[in-house]
């Protein structure tokens, strides 16, 4: 079998407008480099497959990732401008089409999101597009899981409309994640004030499970108690788990802060690494037991979401370790795998890369897997999920 994304590795765009830093032509993740097929507008994350149908965003944070996209930005000579007005690159049964037909996509399993990654899904502009995306899904009788993550929430002007779909998705067994964004972090970060959280109830009420994302959270911006106060009481009794995490200044970050938003980079942190302040997650769970809440808190979106949609990590959050090895995989869970199966671990995993089409073999040195080759960042993450869902350490 061959595989039907390109392999060729991501292509960067250096120097942007002399300020050192490099991004990609395409979204980090995307299933193809070439910007005419629909696969360019499919990513894969540890959380789930993004559909992303549009380019631009009115939401103008600060913080912005998809400033690591130079087709998601315009450059004008020397200056870098977000757009604000989302604009239409593929139509959206085209890129239900392109995920449906890959095999890397499991039907009734990979979690699906949209515009997670470029924009607002619930916009005037936006809106229909998505619920094209969702109901296209619902029409081929699939029930994978949806994601969604919002920072602007749900206008008055749609909210009913969209818990009535909700409905029907919850009636047709499909089940749906909302993750809304709100840090309490100041407006020259996230523009947007409104009650993000205003219309999430009816929403509740119509079967989808939220997730309060508590993020990002900036060292000595947001990070403060009065701040995560205020978050956690304006999800308080709506949210089902918080999920928290720092900010990682990647270089499509640091152009967006820099050079659109004229911000001190000083206040980034000073590593590539996500930066959650050490001592955020502690004082969270404090504030969160004085408000008399009992709301679970998370540190990744995956962690969310399985706990939301009761299913396997799928994303061997565990099990993962820095590449080139695939996993780490403790001796007695190798053991306890190849008696369920006969099979060696190595086998079992070269099986599930082959059903997704990938032609690999793998070894183990000690307790951690490696492939034949090195993987892309897309190869991988899509491996990790189909391992992930097959139910292989279970």
């Amino acid at each position: 079998m061959t595989i039907s994304w390109s392999l060729d590795p991501p292509k960067k765009l250096q120097n942007v407008v002399g300020t050192g830093l490099d991004i990609y032509e395409q979204l980090y993740g995307a299933l193809s480099q070439d910007p005419a097929t629909p696969l360019s507008r499919i990513t894969v994350t540890n959380a789930a497959f993004s559909l992303e149908p549009f380019a631009g965003c009115p939401a103008r944070c600060a913080y912005c990732v998809v400033g690591s996209s130079a087709r998601d930005i315009q450059l004008d000579g020397a200056v870098v401008r977000m757009p604000a007005r989302p604009a239409l690159l593929f139509k959206p049964v085209e890129l239900v089409d392109a995920l449906v037909t890959h095999p890397a996509f499991l039907p009734d399993r990979s979690v699906i999101g949209v515009g997670n990654g470029t924009t607002e899904s619930f916009l005037p502009e936006t809106e229909r597009a998505t619920w094209e995306i969702v109901d296209a899904f619902r029409r081929r009788g699939l029930k994978n899981p949806f994601w969604f993550v919002t920072k602007l929430g749900f206008a008055d002007g749609i909210a009913e409309r969209w818990a009535c779909r909700f409905e029907m998705l919850h009636d047709s067994g499909i089940a749906v994640v909302l993750s809304v964004t709100y840090s309490a972090a100041p407006r020259w970060m996230e523009p947007h004030i409104g009650d993000r959280f205003r219309n999430i109830a009816r929403l509740k009420r119509a079967g989808i499970r939220v997730s309060h994302h508590l993020r990002p959270i900036l060292r000595g911006v947001n990070d403060s108690p009065d701040a995560a106060r205020t978050a956690v009481r304006a999800s308080a009794n709506l949210a089902d788990v918080i999920c928290i995490g720092g900010l990682r200044p990647d270089t499509g970050l640091r152009l967006v802060w820099e050079q659109v938003y004229k911000l001190d980079p000083a206040l980034l942190p000073h590593t590539n690494e996500k930066d959650l302040p050490e001592h955020f997650e502690p004082m969270l769970l404090d504030i969160v037991a004085a408000e008399g809440l009992h709301t679970p808190i998370v540190t990744r979106s995956t962690a969310a979401i399985t706990r939301l949609l009761g299913i396997d990590d799928y994303a061997l959050l565990g099990y993962q370790t820095p590449a080139p090895a695939l996993l780490d995989i403790p001796i007695t869970d190798q053991e306890r795998i190849r008696g369920k199966s006969s099979i060696a671990v190595t086998d079992s995993i070269a099986a599930i890369a082959l059903a997704i089409g990938l032609n690999l073999t793998f070894h183990a040195v000690g307790t951690r897997i490696y492939a034949s080759r090195e993987l892309l960042y897309q190869e991988r993450q899509l491996l990790l999920h189909a391992i992930g869902h097959s139910g292989f350490f279970h």
